[in-house]
Protein backbone atom coordinates (compact mmCIF):
# COMPACT_ATOMS: atom_id res chain seq x y z
CA UNK A 1 0.00 0.00 0.00
CA UNK A 2 3.07 2.10 0.60
CA UNK A 3 4.39 1.25 -2.27
CA UNK A 4 1.39 2.80 -4.38
CA UNK A 5 0.89 5.83 -2.25
CA UNK A 6 4.51 6.51 -3.43
CA UNK A 7 3.90 6.07 -6.68
CA UNK A 8 1.15 7.99 -6.90
CA UNK A 9 3.31 10.66 -5.43
CA UNK A 10 5.95 10.41 -7.84
CA UNK A 11 3.56 10.22 -10.56
CA UNK A 12 1.84 13.66 -9.52
CA UNK A 13 5.43 15.13 -9.15
CA UNK A 14 6.30 14.09 -12.95
CA UNK A 15 2.87 15.29 -13.92
CA UNK A 16 3.52 18.63 -12.31
CA UNK A 17 7.56 18.86 -13.75
CA UNK A 18 5.88 17.89 -17.45
CA UNK A 19 3.13 20.68 -16.64
CA UNK A 20 5.71 23.18 -15.99
CA UNK A 21 7.89 22.17 -18.86
CA UNK A 22 4.52 22.55 -21.21
CA UNK A 23 4.03 25.92 -19.77
CA UNK A 24 7.50 27.10 -20.73
CA UNK A 25 6.61 25.41 -24.89
CA UNK A 26 3.55 27.32 -24.41
CA UNK A 27 5.35 30.96 -23.11
CA UNK A 28 7.85 30.13 -26.44
CA UNK A 29 5.30 29.56 -28.59
CA UNK A 30 3.47 32.67 -27.77
CA UNK A 31 6.71 34.57 -27.89
CA UNK A 32 7.37 33.14 -31.28
CA UNK A 33 3.79 34.23 -32.19
CA UNK A 34 4.20 37.51 -30.73
CA UNK A 35 7.42 37.94 -32.88
CA UNK A 36 5.49 37.13 -36.00
CA UNK A 37 2.07 39.37 -35.38
CA UNK A 38 5.12 41.92 -35.04
CA UNK A 39 6.73 40.83 -38.37
CA UNK A 40 3.43 40.55 -39.95
CA UNK A 41 2.45 44.37 -38.71
CA UNK A 42 5.76 45.84 -40.44
CA UNK A 43 4.95 44.13 -43.80
CA UNK A 44 1.30 45.84 -43.43
CA UNK A 45 3.08 48.97 -42.79
CA UNK A 46 5.31 48.83 -45.63
CA UNK A 47 3.21 47.84 -47.88
CA UNK A 48 0.38 50.52 -46.81
CA UNK A 49 3.36 53.25 -47.39
CA UNK A 50 4.69 51.82 -50.61
CA UNK A 51 0.94 52.00 -51.99
CA UNK A 52 0.35 55.45 -50.68
CA UNK A 53 3.64 56.80 -52.56
CA UNK A 54 2.07 54.95 -55.85
CA UNK A 55 -1.24 56.99 -55.23
CA UNK A 56 0.76 60.23 -54.75
CA UNK A 57 3.04 59.72 -57.86
CA UNK A 58 0.05 58.33 -60.03
CA UNK A 59 -2.13 61.64 -58.39
CA UNK A 60 1.02 64.01 -59.56
CA UNK A 61 0.81 62.23 -63.11
CA UNK A 62 -2.65 62.88 -63.48
CA UNK A 63 -2.50 66.35 -62.50
CA UNK A 64 0.41 66.92 -65.29
CA UNK A 65 -1.57 65.33 -67.90
CA UNK A 66 -4.29 67.67 -67.48
CA UNK A 67 -2.67 70.76 -67.27
CA UNK A 68 -0.85 69.93 -70.34
CA UNK A 69 -2.59 67.95 -71.85
CA UNK A 70 -0.12 65.63 -73.15
CA UNK A 71 0.91 62.25 -72.48
CA UNK A 72 3.56 62.01 -70.02
CA UNK A 73 5.72 59.04 -69.44
CA UNK A 74 5.78 57.28 -66.31
CA UNK A 75 9.31 57.61 -64.65
CA UNK A 76 10.40 54.43 -63.35
CA UNK A 77 13.31 55.77 -61.30
CA UNK A 78 12.65 57.04 -57.57
CA UNK A 79 11.73 60.44 -56.94
CA UNK A 80 13.58 62.86 -54.27
CA UNK A 81 10.30 62.77 -52.00
CA UNK A 82 10.38 58.76 -52.07
CA UNK A 83 14.09 59.16 -51.30
CA UNK A 84 13.18 61.16 -48.19
CA UNK A 85 10.83 58.97 -47.11
CA UNK A 86 12.90 56.11 -47.57
CA UNK A 87 15.70 57.68 -45.85
CA UNK A 88 13.62 58.86 -42.89
CA UNK A 89 12.11 55.05 -42.35
CA UNK A 90 15.44 53.34 -42.23
CA UNK A 91 17.10 56.08 -39.63
CA UNK A 92 13.72 55.47 -37.63
CA UNK A 93 14.19 51.13 -38.08
CA UNK A 94 18.14 51.76 -37.29
CA UNK A 95 17.84 54.22 -34.27
CA UNK A 96 19.09 52.31 -31.21
CA UNK A 97 16.37 51.30 -28.91
CA UNK A 98 16.49 51.43 -25.23
CA UNK A 99 15.15 48.61 -23.29
CA UNK A 100 15.36 45.13 -22.42
CA UNK A 101 13.59 41.96 -23.78
CA UNK A 102 10.31 42.79 -25.71
CA UNK A 103 11.09 46.69 -25.84
CA UNK A 104 14.65 45.52 -27.69
CA UNK A 105 12.57 42.99 -30.03
CA UNK A 106 9.86 45.47 -31.12
CA UNK A 107 11.40 48.79 -32.19
CA UNK A 108 8.33 50.07 -34.07
CA UNK A 109 6.09 49.10 -30.99
CA UNK A 110 8.61 51.10 -28.48
CA UNK A 111 7.17 54.52 -28.57
CA UNK A 112 3.93 52.38 -27.75
CA UNK A 113 4.15 51.59 -24.64
CA UNK A 114 0.64 51.09 -23.20
CA UNK A 115 0.89 48.26 -25.93
CA UNK A 116 4.15 46.49 -24.40
CA UNK A 117 2.27 46.90 -21.15
CA UNK A 118 -1.03 44.97 -22.37
CA UNK A 119 0.92 42.33 -23.73
CA UNK A 120 2.79 41.64 -20.60
CA UNK A 121 0.06 41.97 -18.41
CA UNK A 122 -1.76 39.25 -20.43
CA UNK A 123 1.35 37.29 -19.97
CA UNK A 124 1.04 37.71 -16.55
CA UNK A 125 -2.35 36.68 -16.41
CA UNK A 126 -1.57 33.36 -18.42
CA UNK A 127 0.69 32.36 -16.03
CA UNK A 128 -1.41 32.91 -12.94
CA UNK A 129 -4.22 31.01 -15.10
CA UNK A 130 -1.99 28.11 -15.22
CA UNK A 131 -0.63 27.74 -12.05
CA UNK A 132 -4.03 28.11 -10.27
CA UNK A 133 -5.24 25.18 -12.73
CA UNK A 134 -2.09 23.43 -11.61
CA UNK A 135 -2.88 24.25 -7.67
CA UNK A 136 -6.69 23.10 -8.50
CA UNK A 137 -5.80 19.66 -9.77
CA UNK A 138 -3.03 19.12 -7.76
CA UNK A 139 -6.06 19.87 -4.46
CA UNK A 140 -8.59 18.03 -6.55
CA UNK A 141 -6.62 14.91 -6.95
CA UNK A 142 -4.73 14.62 -3.67
CA UNK A 143 -7.05 12.21 -2.00
CA UNK A 144 -7.69 10.32 -5.78
CA UNK A 145 -5.97 6.81 -5.12
CA UNK A 146 -5.37 4.62 -8.06
CA UNK A 147 -8.01 1.44 -8.77
CA UNK A 148 -5.65 -1.74 -7.67
CA UNK A 149 -6.04 -4.31 -10.36
CA UNK A 150 -7.12 -6.75 -7.71
CA UNK A 151 -9.78 -4.92 -6.25
CA UNK A 152 -11.76 -4.03 -10.27
CA UNK A 153 -14.63 -6.93 -9.20
CA UNK A 154 -14.84 -4.34 -5.90
CA UNK A 155 -14.88 -1.67 -7.83
CA UNK A 156 -17.40 -2.31 -10.53
CA UNK A 157 -20.29 -3.86 -7.81
CA UNK A 158 -19.77 0.22 -6.50
CA UNK A 159 -20.25 1.72 -9.65
CA UNK A 160 -23.79 -0.56 -10.31
CA UNK A 161 -24.57 0.85 -7.23
CA UNK A 162 -24.25 4.26 -7.37
CA UNK A 163 -25.60 3.63 -10.78
CA UNK A 164 -28.69 2.30 -9.65
CA UNK A 165 -28.82 5.02 -6.69
CA UNK A 166 -29.04 7.74 -9.27
CA UNK A 167 -31.29 5.99 -11.29
CA UNK A 168 -34.05 5.71 -8.41
CA UNK A 169 -33.48 9.59 -7.63
CA UNK A 170 -34.11 10.52 -11.46
CA UNK A 171 -37.07 8.03 -11.45
CA UNK A 172 -38.61 10.15 -7.85
CA UNK A 173 -37.97 13.69 -9.38
CA UNK A 174 -39.70 12.19 -12.73
CA UNK A 175 -42.50 10.46 -10.68
CA UNK A 176 -42.82 14.08 -8.85
CA UNK A 177 -43.37 16.19 -11.81
CA UNK A 178 -45.81 13.92 -13.00
CA UNK A 179 -47.48 14.11 -9.92
CA UNK A 180 -47.11 17.66 -9.54
CA UNK A 181 -49.81 19.13 -12.05
CA UNK A 182 -52.58 16.93 -10.42
CA UNK A 183 -51.69 17.71 -7.03
CA UNK A 184 -51.50 21.50 -8.05
CA UNK A 185 -54.73 20.75 -10.04
CA UNK A 186 -57.21 19.78 -6.92
CA UNK A 187 -55.30 22.12 -4.81
CA UNK A 188 -56.63 24.64 -7.09
CA UNK A 189 -60.18 23.46 -6.83
CA UNK A 190 -59.74 23.04 -3.01
CA UNK A 191 -59.22 26.60 -3.22
CA UNK A 192 -62.41 27.83 -5.23
CA UNK A 193 -64.53 25.63 -3.21
CA UNK A 194 -63.90 27.49 0.02
CA UNK A 195 -63.85 30.47 -1.74
CA UNK A 196 -67.33 30.04 -3.13
CA UNK A 197 -68.47 28.84 -0.05
CA UNK A 198 -67.17 31.69 1.82
CA UNK A 199 -68.44 34.14 -0.62
CA UNK A 200 -72.14 32.45 0.06
CA UNK A 201 -72.26 32.80 3.86
CA UNK A 202 -70.98 36.42 3.60
CA UNK A 203 -74.35 37.08 0.64
CA UNK A 204 -76.05 35.09 3.32
CA UNK A 205 -74.96 37.86 5.97
CA UNK A 206 -75.63 40.88 3.92
CA UNK A 207 -79.19 39.48 2.98
CA UNK A 208 -79.95 38.52 6.53
CA UNK A 209 -78.83 41.92 7.64
CA UNK A 210 -80.56 43.37 4.71
CA UNK A 211 -83.74 41.98 5.50
CA UNK A 212 -83.88 43.13 9.19
CA UNK A 213 -82.70 46.80 8.41
CA UNK A 214 -85.66 46.64 6.07
CA UNK A 215 -88.31 44.92 8.51
CA UNK A 216 -87.14 48.05 11.39
CA UNK A 217 -87.74 50.45 8.65
CA UNK A 218 -91.30 48.99 7.43
CA UNK A 219 -92.04 49.14 11.72
CA UNK A 220 -91.16 52.89 11.86
CA UNK A 221 -93.31 53.63 9.16
CA UNK A 222 -96.16 51.95 10.64
CA UNK A 223 -95.67 53.61 14.05
CA UNK A 224 -95.24 56.57 12.02
CA UNK A 225 -98.35 56.50 10.51
CA UNK A 226 -100.70 55.62 13.66
CA UNK A 227 -99.31 58.28 15.60
CA UNK A 228 -99.94 60.55 12.27
CA UNK A 229 -103.58 58.95 11.55
CA UNK A 230 -104.88 59.78 15.46
CA UNK A 231 -103.15 63.15 15.50
CA UNK A 232 -105.61 64.07 12.23
CA UNK A 233 -108.66 62.95 12.83
CA UNK A 234 -111.65 64.88 13.37
CA UNK A 235 -112.93 66.19 16.54
CA UNK A 236 -116.79 65.22 15.59
CA UNK A 237 -115.28 61.83 15.95
CA UNK A 238 -113.49 62.17 18.19
CA UNK A 239 -116.72 63.30 20.61
CA UNK A 240 -119.15 60.47 19.19
CA UNK A 241 -116.30 57.79 20.50
CA UNK A 242 -116.49 59.79 23.71
CA UNK A 243 -120.14 59.58 23.65
CA UNK A 244 -120.28 55.91 22.66
CA UNK A 245 -117.84 55.04 25.60
CA UNK A 246 -120.17 56.77 28.15
CA UNK A 247 -123.46 54.91 27.30
CA UNK A 248 -121.44 51.96 27.62
CA UNK A 249 -120.51 52.73 31.25
CA UNK A 250 -124.00 53.55 32.38
CA UNK A 251 -125.40 50.92 31.03
CA UNK A 252 -123.03 48.61 32.79
CA UNK A 253 -124.00 50.42 36.08
CA UNK A 254 -127.88 49.55 35.10
CA UNK A 255 -127.25 46.49 34.76
CA UNK A 256 -125.13 46.27 37.65
CA UNK A 257 -128.29 48.15 39.80
CA UNK A 258 -130.41 45.77 38.87
CA UNK A 259 -128.95 42.79 39.53
CA UNK A 260 -128.87 44.13 43.29
CA UNK A 261 -132.34 44.98 43.70
CA UNK A 262 -133.50 41.86 42.28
Amino acid sequence: MDEGVADGDGDEEEDGLMDDDQGEEDEDSEDELQDEEIDEEQEARDADMDQYVRAEEAAKIGSAVAESGAIVPVKTEPSAELDKIASSISEILSRPVKGKGLMAEAPVLSERRDLLQAVDERRQEEKLRRRLAHEKKKLREAAHQPVDVLQKDFERQLKKIATRGVVKLFNAVMDYRQRQPRIDAEHKREELKEKAKRHQQHKARRLAKKSNVEADERGKKAFLAVLNSSKNAPPAAKGSAFNVKEQVKQEDVSSSSKQMVV
